[in-house]
């Protein structure tokens, strides 16, 4: 694996890089309230949705407390999303934008109420490309039309890359078993060896693909026109919010309005390559917990009656009070669980025919939304990229500019437990002086592309949609690479 693809599982994390974030979080003194912990583990552990993965309510319990609140259509009075108890404080940018994404197991779920994963769909060794709806969501069974929405596939999926630049590999998803994480996992054998799945060393071959290049558009986000104090009041006037407008100090430009100690309402809109929005309101927050019992335990939320199309029209009508197209999004709503509190929907922007990985998301309650955030940045086009031929992109995959990376995903898993070790037992012997030495390596042969569109963050914090290849094998296993020649690329070190 390329020094720019590292897994998340990964031990060579930059440990300034990390204390730089901590360092930014406004709630890194805030003591954890335990009760509304242990509620939202519970709850989590007792929702799983189909093949073993958590359902909506662990969807909320890692993440209400991200965005913007709306009462739903059928009332059409203004009301205010809400932020979690043991969330970050608001006016955080970083911490607004952290993702909603469940985990399973007491460690895993606890560590989904309380940590966050940033950048969407999370995975615990690596992610994984799809080539239908979002990961873990389903397409929502009612009219989308009805609501605003563009109509479900009729846009590309994605391409989705591992890092800017590069590429990735699907290549081994786990069965659904226990996963056990051991000091044999993480010695530098195993790491050197591709990791403790055994994933190595790879060579890449194309069949019956074209050798003609030829030429495709590209986009980018614009957040020039919106990144700027104006528009967090717009926004927060939009929504009810009163107060000023505040400049956040330090790191990313961002102006807030509303509640500073997380008690009330609050807007918040980043200087970032989207021009990030959110919105909060902690009042309808069905997790809140304003009188914890004597043991400190608070009491679970009732489950929520909102529909399908009653998350969706809520999260549209947010769009539109925004000047937001609802039509220029695909919308997906997670299945609801028996006992889950708020539904959790998303809209992911459609550029040039393809959706992309740019998307907007809310909780829905009883009361309407808890929480929304999106990108209110304008996608512009970049005109035509020359693209590289379909075999040329299998040979990128060679490449170390450009070279598949083969991370793993672990779909189904039951527990996560610590310090026991998995894989080759018994003590090894080592090899026979002068015998071969092992060295595996995986003979890929590529009989399939795809030319679309992946979302990349430029060095400089732009957003763009280039040309990219989905690549795959007569197995359906697929890696992807940027398409875009060498002419239409700055090579130049950053």
């Amino acid at each position: 694996m390329n020094d720019e693809q590292r897994s998340p599982g990964t031990d060579d994390w930059d440990d300034g890089v990390l204390d730089r974030v901590a360092a930014a979080d406004p709630a890194a003194d805030l003591d954890v309230r335990e009760g509304v912990l242990r509620a939202k583990v519970d709850d989590l552990l007792g929702a799983t949705g189909p093949g073993g993965q958590a359902g909506p309510a662990a969807e909320t319990a890692a993440g209400t407390g991200t965005g913007m609140a709306a009462e739903s259509a059928a009332d059409g009075e203004d009301t205010a999303p809400t932020t979690s108890p043991t969330a970050p404080a608001p006016g955080d940018e970083l911490a607004a934008r952290r993702a909603r994404r469940p985990r399973t197991s007491w460690l895993v779920a606890a560590a989904a109420a309380t940590v966050v994963a940033v950048g969407g769909a999370s995975y615990l060794a690596g992610t994984e490309s799809r080539s239908g709806p979002t990961a873990g969501l389903a397409v929502a069974s009612f009219d989308m039309a009805a609501d605003g929405f563009a109509e479900a596939g009729d846009a590309a999926p994605p391409v989705s890359l591992a890092a800017p630049g590069g590429s990735r590999g699907e290549v081994t998803t786990l069965p659904e078993a226990e996963v056990a994480v051991g000091p044999g996992d993480v010695s530098g054998a195993r790491v050197m060896a591709g990791g403790p799945w055994g994933l190595g060393r790879t060579v890449f071959h194309a069949q019956g693909l074209s050798e003609d290049a030829g030429s495709a558009e590209a986009f980018a986000l614009d957040p020039r026109p919106v990144a700027d104090a104006a528009t967090a009041a717009r926004v927060a006037a939009a929504l009810g919010v009163p107060g000023e407008v505040r400049t956040q100090e330090g790191g990313t430009p961002s102006w807030a309005v509303g509640s500073q100690d997380g008690s009330g309402a609050q807007v918040w809109v980043a200087g970032d390559g989207r021009g990030s929005f959110g919105y909060t309101d902690p009042g309808r927050d069905p997790w809140t917990c304003a009188a914890p019992a004597a043991d400190g335990s608070c009491p679970t939320p009732q489950p929520t009656g909102v529909t399908d199309d009653e998350a969706a029209a809520a999260l549209a009508d947010v769009m539109r009070r925004l000047g937001v197209d609802p039509a220029g999004y695909e919308v997906q709503v997670r299945p609801a669980g028996e006992d889950d509190p708020s539904r959790w929907v998303s809209a992911r922007r459609v550029v040039g025919g393809t959706a992309t990985e740019d998307a907007w998301s809310a909780t829905v309650t009883d009361a309407g939304v808890v929480a929304v955030d999106g990108s209110l940045a304008d996608a512009v086009p970049l005109g035509e990229y020359p693209v590289v031929s379909p075999a040329e992109a299998v040979r990128r995959l060679g490449d170390p500019r450009f070279g598949a990376s083969t991370p793993t995903t672990l779909p189904g898993i039951a527990e996560l437990r610590v310090g026991e070790e998995q894989g080759p037992t018994g003590v090894p012997t080592p090899p026979a002086p002068g015998a071969p030495l092992a060295w595996p390596v995986t003979d890929v042969t590529i009989t399939g592309a795809r030319l679309g569109l992946s979302q990349q963050w430029l060095p400089d914090g732009s957003v763009v949609f280039l040309p990219a290849y989905e690549l795959s094998d007569a197995e359906g296993s697929t890696w992807t690479v940027t398409a875009v020649a060498d002419a239409g690329l700055d090579f130049s070190p950053r």
